[in-house]
């Protein structure tokens, strides 16, 4: 697993960085956050575009809007989560490999407020606070999405010095 999070560049230069990162692997499902995907962009003279359009213009034909329910993806990662300080629990357990130190810097400064106010003081609100999420959001609809490994079987675990449990 890679991670990829820039800002302040085109889509083309976003597109060139991915498939360098990428070095050659072939992808088998690219999403993109459906509220940005649907955003129209325009320059000077230029046809609105949505940002999916631009993305896939610009060198990945592949890309698709991640069409599941938000609220869905955000409770199958928090059973990812929650499974991964549960031994007993049946869900596979969330890990995260110690080379994605930007998502762990997300995942860790994750926020769900609580009321502080009124009958329900101390209780967690449904929904996370907003803010540099983007690769978190990633992993909520990869986790809504139920993605699997494909592939011929070759693949290799990494060995468990350069992997963790969220913690």
């Amino acid at each position: 697993y890679r991670e990829y999070k820039e800002k302040g560049l085109t889509a083309s230069q976003h597109v060139d960085n991915i498939l360098a990162e990428n070095r050659g692997e072939t992808i088998h499902q690219w999403l993109l956050d459906p509220f940005m995907g649907r955003q129209t962009v325009h320059s000077g003279g230029e046809v609105q575009r949505t940002v999916l359009q631009v993305w896939r213009d610009s060198g990945l034909p592949r890309l698709r809007l991640a069409e599941i329910d938000y609220d869905f993806c955000l409770q199958e990662s928090r059973e990812f989560i929650k499974a991964a300080f549960d031994a007993t629990d049946p869900h596979p357990g969330l890990e995260v490999f110690d080379h994605l130190e930007k998502f762990r810097a997300e995942i860790e400064k994750y926020t769900i407020d609580s009321y502080t106010m009124g009958v329900n003081k101390g209780v967690a609100k449904e929904r996370p606070r907003k803010g540099n999420d983007d690769l978190l959001n990633c992993f909520q609809y990869a986790a809504g999405s139920r993605l699997r490994a494909r592939g011929n079987g070759s693949y290799e675990m990494a060995a468990a010095a350069t992997r963790s449990a969220f913690n």
